[in-house]
């Protein structure tokens, strides 16, 4: 089963950011992304 996760406006300029400046930052944040899409309630951000 597929999650939806909602973002906020602007977190499109932040993570393009990040993909530039800090490579590992948004390594870390496509790791939790897929996670939480595909186990919300356990896994690697434990929400």
């Amino acid at each position: 089963m597929m999650y939806t996760i909602r973002v906020s406006d602007g977190v499109d300029k932040v993570i393009a950011k990040w993909k530039k400046s800090n490579p590992n930052l948004f390594k870390k944040y496509k790791k939790i992304y897929k996670e939480l899409l595909e186990h919300p309630k356990t896994g690697l951000g434990h929400p």
